[in-house]
This record gives C-alpha cells, sequence and structure tokens, in this order.
C-alpha cells in the first residue's frame, strides 16, 4: 500500500476571498478579478454557505444586465461541507463521490478554512493517465467513424459530430456519452466516480468559427455544471423550439 496522502498537498491554497450573501454577482466578480482567484466564499456571520466560481459565471445570461445586480446567494453552490487538511485523498474521493459535491471546503485543527478541494484536483492526483485511456476507450464507442475527440486540457474535451440530420441525433450523443461516464473509473486500486457536463454549441446557428463555436459550448456546459451534473444543455435553447 502507498503511503497516505492528505488532502493539504492536492487542495487549492492561496487567497481564499469571501464575501457577504448580498453582494452583488457584478461585485463578486469583480473582486474574484483583482485577486486572480477562481473561486469566492460566501459567509453569513463569519460561517461559510456557499461558494461560487468563475466557471458558475459563466451560466450568466449575459445579455441580461438585471442579472449581474441580483445577490450573489441566488447562484453559489450550496450547502458547502467540509474535510479536515489532515484526511487522506482516497477517503476524499469516497465522500465526493457519496455525497455528490464538486468542491469541499477543507479546514485545519482549528476549524479555519485553509483550501478547497475539487473533484478534479483528486483525478489529477490519483493518476490522469490511466482515466484519460479508459476516458477515450468509453467516448470512441459512442461516436461513429468521422467524428472527432479532442481534449482541450486537464479534463474538458471536444467532440466534433458532422453532418448531423436532427437535433435529436445529437441529444442521443449527449445520452450515450453521460450515461458511459457514469461508471467508476478504476484508478490505482481506488473506484473514481467523475461526473459529465455537456454543453452544445451548434454551426452554424451559435457560430461560424471554431472558437465562437467552442465559446457557446463552454457557456452551455458551465450551465449544464450549475444544475447538478450528469447532462447536456444547449448554447441557444431556441434552437429547440425550430428544430
Amino acid at each position: 500500500m502507498g503511503q497516505p496522502l492528505p488532502i493539504s498537498r492536492i487542495m487549492h491554497t492561496g487567497v481564499l476571498l469571501q464575501c457577504e450573501p448580498d453582494t452583488t454577482i457584478a461585485d463578486a466578480a469583480a473582486r474574484m478579478s483583482e485577486t486572480s482567484v477562481s473561486s469566492i466564499l460566501i459567509t453569513d456571520g463569519g460561517t461559510v454557505v456557499g461558494i461560487w466560481t468563475e466557471h458558475d459565471a459563466l451560466a450568466i445570461d449575459f445579455a441580461d444586465p438585471a442579472k449581474f445586480r441580483q445577490p450573489v446567494s441566488t447562484v453559489m453552490s450550496s450547502p458547502v461541507l467540509s474535510l479536515p487538511d489532515t484526511l487522506d485523498a482516497g477517503e476524499a474521493a469516497v465522500r465526493l463521490r457519496d455525497t455528490g459535491k464538486r468542491h469541499f471546503l477543507v479546514t485545519n485543527g482549528s476549524g479555519e478554512p485553509v483550501g478547497i478541494l475539487s473533484q478534479t484536483d483528486l483525478a489529477l492526483n490519483q493518476g490522469l493517465e490511466p482515466y484519460l485511456l479508459q476516458f477515450t476507450a468509453r467516448v470512441k464507442d459512442c461516436l461513429r467513424e468521422d467524428d472527432t475527440l479532442a481534449r482541450l486540457g486537464g479534463d474538458e474535451f471536444i467532440v466534433l459530430l458532422p453532418e448531423m440530420e436532427q437535433l435529436s441525433d445529437v441529444f442521443a450523443v449527449a445520452d450515450r456519452l453521460i450515461e458511459v461516464n457514469k461508471r467508476p473509473y478504476q484508478i490505482n486500486g481506488n473506484h473514481i466516480n467523475v461526473g459529465s457536463s455537456i454543453g452544445i454549441s451548434l454551426y452554424p446557428e451559435d457560430g461560424t468559427t471554431v472558437q465562437e463555436l467552442i465559446n457557446g459550448a463552454d457557456i452551455a456546459m458551465y450551465r449544464a455544471k450549475r444544475d447538478g451534473r450528469n447532462r447536456y444543455k444547449l448554447f441557444n435553447p431556441e434552437v429547440c423550439q425550430s428544430a
């Protein structure tokens, strides 16, 4: 057996930005940008009641200025569960699986927040190569010969589906991808559950360049994450009405 690995060695550390629940989304986003951090803790009376990340921010409808005046408490992930910084990474993986959470707040012996642990932190630490090999094999089983799978980086991928005749065919592929990814991954003797969030953008409705299509799919993906993962979202839901 390997040596125990405390989560303090793999968690996100550095500035733990905090704000009150009634802070506007615009103000929270500005603070994150000014301090170059990717998440902010929402605290009420010194107690952490939620977390909001830059990925969650992409799920906001940027065309509606009123959205940015809403309190950040309306879009935060809650409740936030905590883990002691001495907990073994293997046990943390089990708790992430059992609770279905995306993040844990990590606290020290005094109960003070010292970092944030995510599913990605654990997956990357447990061994990225075995995960990528298993993931690639599963995805290819869902695709046609002319479809393309490409890795953007980390745990984000692009699937290109040319010449799809019906929107329902696209949805069918997304459903298959979500189902095959629900099975636990075998990584270094551990069973690791990884949720799926899929964003869909369509050519030419959502863009005519590669970057426009990627940006649309990215925004749709974070909407899927916000709504609970293991689901897909269209960048432009109105497409369904005209399909």
